[in-house]
């Protein structure tokens, strides 16, 4: 609408996430083949043609994914890690729901399950706090928290049980270590840190 909704002040954190929009340097499980990615003219939420498309192939067994070493040397025990990722419906495809995993993939409950078509949490992890957010022209911000009981440094996305051809679109992905997730950091081959915000008011109708 247009109206101003306030300041966002945010703490400092980290994207982890070396390339958090470009994918082909990923560990594609399921991937060479059971599912290929692809650039898309379709508009990522930032207004670029950014955003990637994963498409099941023939002998996808009905899944398709990505994981990604985003963690470096990989993910510390007892801290708390919220991963994040911006998905997208494409109208007609057979699965309307994106299965994201955070840091322990081999633990029980480990994945939350999202409708990426109605925009609800289908399922949470008995250990995530899981949440999905509207953007405008069909996008959803995806994410879900947890504290690392493993050193696995996992950032998964997939959706199951979609027919051959079928797929989603992805951009955007972070992952930071944090109770919540915040504003997306982009990042090209490195992690990026974004300084903490800073708001003060001054002059002299101020100081008194």
């Amino acid at each position: 609408t247009g109206e101003s909704l306030g300041l966002l002040i945010e703490e400092s954190r980290t994207n982890i996430m070396n390339n958090s929009e470009d994918y082909s340097g990923l560990n594609i499980n399921y991937g060479v083949s059971r599912s290929t990615l692809s650039s898309t003219t379709e508009l990522a939420p930032d207004g670029t043609n950014t955003a990637t498309k994963l498409v099941r192939r023939t002998n996808g067994n009905g899944r398709c994914g990505m994981i990604g070493n985003g963690f470096g040397g990989g993910a510390t025990i007892g801290t708390t890690y919220t991963s994040s990722v911006f998905v997208k419906y494409l109208s007609g495809s057979n699965s309307n729901q994106v299965i994201i995993t955070n840091v322990d993939a081999n633990a029980a409950e480990s994945d939350s399950t999202f409708n990426v078509e109605t925009g609800v949490i289908v399922s949470s992890g008995s250990q995530n706090t899981s949440s999905i957010t509207q953007y405008p022209n069909g996008w959803y911000r995806i994410s879900i928290t947890r504290t690392a009981s493993t050193n696995g440094a996992y950032f998964w996305v997939r959706s199951e049980n979609q027919d051959e051809g079928d797929g989603f679109l992805v951009w955007g992905a972070q992952i930071e270590a944090g109770a919540f997730a915040t504003s997306y950091i982009p990042t090209s081959g490195s992690t990026v840190t974004r300084a903490q915000d800073t708001a003060k008011i001054t002059g002299t109708n101020f100081t008194d």
